[in-house]
């Protein structure tokens, strides 16, 4: 543990045990480091094997350095317990990517532009002009077409396909089966017939972002669809043409976003969200869970239901609503009594 410690640049208490990875605080394996990062898990702390502890430094107290010293656990407190958690990860499982390689498979455009320390994983295709940045890794099974950029340290997972003329920043991670740069929903009607509009834009993925598996980030019609800095969006996600997604904003597992729409700067989506086009979303906004959106919602407020309106707001309308049985039976009580 005082290897671990020393990574973590946290204090080591106790006895300095031998272990060989991290596990959850309630597994069997007692060789194995465990966090403790809240108060919940601390209470069933008799029911933790291991003898090697990463804690929070807001759980201390002198009951619980009685409790550690008579067990004799080796401990190890931190600042900022999760941040801990990520530091443990990474020094138990390093990345073991071979960090120049070129899969004899892999096809690579006598023009693509390829930087220092490339990783470029079997049956891999990088198109004309494409660009790959210094240290970045592409798993095998990745396609990126024509004239696209990739920055520097990006992660692009198995199967990810990046269309013509996409722009991805640096340290971006990409999950498996995402689709980048695919045409947009977008057609009109004509002798009874839907006619397709072609897409010549572009998306734009700036630093920083990351994307979940199985993600649909359609180009813009013309212009550019852009997701800014520092956003994190979950699985199953998908983005139409022409929607700007502001810095920092978080997206959870199955939302939808409608073209054209622009979401601010620090807004969290919840899962299954549904978001209409040509709207705006505005800074700090927080939608909830299934939230229908069919207008624009001005920043900071927090919003639920369908339609979505003010949390609490929702909130009454739901109780109301769980009241109509009740009040349905009373009124067919005083229709008999009536009667």
């Amino acid at each position: 543990m005082s290897d671990l410690a020393k990574h973590l640049e946290a204090p080591l208490a106790g006895s300095d045990r031998n272990v060989i990875g991290v596990a959850e605080p309630f597994a069997n394996n007692i060789d194995q480091v465990v966090l403790i990062l809240d108060k919940k898990t601390l209470r069933k702390k008799n029911r933790i094997r291991s003898q090697a502890w990463i804690i929070s430094k807001a759980l201390i107290d002198d009951d619980l350095i009685n409790f550690l010293t008579t067990a004799s656990i080796g401990y190890i407190v931190v600042d900022h317990a999760y941040e801990a958690l990520k530091r443990t990860i990474e020094f138990f499982y390093p990345d073991e990517t071979d960090a120049s390689a070129i899969h004899p498979t892999a096809i690579l455009h006598p023009d693509a532009k390829i930087g220092n320390l490339v990783f470029v994983g079997a049956f891999c295709e990088i198109g004309k002009m494409a660009v790959i940045d210094d240290g970045s890794s592409i798993a095998m099974g990745c396609f990126i077409g024509k004239h696209s950029k990739v920055g520097r340290g990006v992660r692009m997972d198995p199967n990810v396909t990046v269309y013509a003329h996409t722009e991805i920043g640096n340290n971006v991670i990409i999950h498996s089966g995402t689709v980048i740069g695919s045409d947009g929903f977008g057609f009109y009607h004509k002798d009874g017939l839907h006619v397709k509009i072609p897409h010549v834009g572009k998306v734009i993925i700036e630093d920083g972002v990351e994307i979940g598996a199985n993600c649909c980030i359609a180009r813009g019609t013309l212009g550019e669809t852009r997701i800014k800095k520092g956003t994190k969006i979950d699985n199953l996600v998908q983005i139409a043409h022409n929607v700007i997604i502001g810095e920092h904003t978080l997206i959870a597992a199955q939302a939808g976003i409608a073209g054209s729409t622009t979401i601010g700067k620090r807004v969290t989506i919840a899962g299954q969200a549904g978001i209409v086009g040509h709207i705006e979303i505005g800074d700090r906004v927080t939608i909830g869970a299934q939230a229908g959106v069919i207008g624009s919602i001005e920043e900071g407020q927090i919003v639920s239901g369908y339609p979505a309106r003010e949390h609490s707001e929702a909130m009454k309308r739901e109780a109301y609503i769980s009241q109509i049985p009740k009040i349905l039976e009373s009124l067919k009580t005083k229709k008999k009594r009536d009667e």
